[in-house]
């Protein structure tokens, strides 16, 4: 207990905690996941909520929709919630044969770094 004492978390002066996400679309969590999994995450955090801030760009307007109707209000007791719209029309595949070969990847991690880029700006 004396550890853990030394990493408590004043919730006063806690500084500002942005989490940041970058998603194709509601298969973007992974096998057997889904968004309410994130929601578990970040409930699960030892930090005051009021200084969580969550961003998310989301390529898929069908997705992005039913995110930007649905989630702030599901986050209601974060800081703040910024739910963007972006898409380049990317369209490699999700297998990791795909999307690890050499030439997609430099393709992928060029991506990212734009959707990455326009998340913070719009973000700011």
């Amino acid at each position: 207990t004396r550890r853990k004492q030394q990493f408590l978390i004043n919730h006063e002066v806690s500084p500002y905690v942005s989490i940041n996400m970058i998603l194709k679309d509601g298969h973007s969590f992974g096998d057997g996941r889904v968004f309410n999994d994130t929601l578990d995450l970040i409930e699960s955090l030892d930090y005051p909520k009021q200084r969580l801030s969550f961003n998310v760009l989301i390529s898929d307007l069908e997705f992005y929709e039913m995110a930007e109707a649905t989630w702030p209000a599901m986050l209601s007791e974060l800081h703040s919630v910024h739910v963007t719209h972006c898409d380049y029309g990317w369209t490699t595949g999700r297998s990791d044969r795909e999307r690890h070969g050499a030439l997609v990847q430099k393709k992928r991690r060029s991506m990212l770094a734009k959707y990455r880029n326009i998340l913070y700006m719009r973000t700011r």
